[in-house]
């Protein structure tokens, strides 16, 4: 599982066998419910055989059309991407990357990476960062699934400001307590202090029983990143644009998953996706969209 190098800066604490699923119920429903709920009245009529299956929800390719009835329900507008900037394989390791990205009246960069591998190795890694007058939280999660079992789960919501909390602090202590028979990584690395929340809800696992509710969870911090970040404007652009300029140099000078895309993706590709795709100089005009 050479894969796992790129989060080897990682505690790895586990999760309690089988307790997700009980537990995280009442806070996540299932991606199948969640994408069911926002698909168009003749879809309803007509359900597919695919938001059934486990495959395509740990892939998030419930088919394209549900896919974007999913994204457009959420407010989002596609980017215009460069496929070749933003999508890479490599047929030898049997390896694929595929990228996405939208924008709203609120949101500056939304963006969601899957990587799988031959070996079983998948990952999904999501993004949103508002516009720096809104008085909304930088929001980011990665799931980790290794052979069908649920490896890295981290949710969390970074607000500017001397307090840095907000709705989305409450609602992910909410979740934290609802799942707090997850074993939450103890001992952080160094590089995260400031830019990882106390309340980020941060796990491993090594359980198959748990991948499907992992998933679930990270789907509603999908929908619920889209809510937190209709925040109202406040006039603090300045505080927030200095918080992601230095955000974004602490991550992309700590991103753990360099030595993974290096290998796999090569050097120079992939130190362009990470600056111009996961981490991007963008300001945008407060009257897009």
């Amino acid at each position: 599982m050479h894969e796992l190098e790129i989060y080897s800066s990682l505690s790895s604490p586990s999760f309690g066998r089988g307790a997700l699923r009980s537990r995280a119920s009442s806070i996540a429903p299932s991606w199948t419910v969640v994408t069911h709920r926002f698909l168009s009245h003749k879809t309803r009529r007509h359900p597919r055989k695919h938001l059934d299956s486990s495959l395509a929800m740990r892939d998030f390719a419930l088919g394209r059309r549900a896919f974007d009835e999913y994204i457009e329900a959420l407010g989002l507008q596609p980017e215009e991407l460069d496929s070749s900037s933003v999508n890479r394989d490599n047929s030898g390791k049997k390896a694929e990357l595929r990228s996405w990205a939208w924008s709203s009246k609120q949101i500056q960069w939304a963006r969601l990476t899957v990587i799988r591998t031959g070996a079983g190795f998948r990952v999904a890694n999501w993004a949103a960062f508002p516009r720096p007058d809104l008085d909304a939280p930088m929001c980011q999660a990665e799931l980790i699934e290794v052979k069908g079992k649920l490896f890295l789960l981290v949710l969390d919501a970074l607000y500017a400001g001397s307090s840095g909390r907000g709705p989305a602090t409450t609602d992910l202590s909410e979740w934290k307590l609802a799942l707090q028979h997850l074993t939450q990584v103890k001992q952080r690395p160094s590089w995260s202090e400031g830019f990882i929340t106390p309340e980020a809800i941060w796990s491993r696992t090594g359980t198959t029983e748990a991948l499907e509710e992992g998933f679930s969870v990270f789907h509603q911090f999908m929908r619920g990143s889209i809510r937190w970040l209709s925040g109202p404007s406040d006039g603090r652009s300045a505080d927030r644009s200095d918080l992601y300029r230095a955000m974004r140099s602490r991550f992309l000078d700590n991103e753990p998953s360099r030595p993974f895309m290096t290998k796999v993706f090569g050097s120079h590709w992939s130190e362009a996706y990470m600056q111009s795709f996961l981490f991007p100089r963008r300001t945008r005009p407060t009257s897009d969209h």
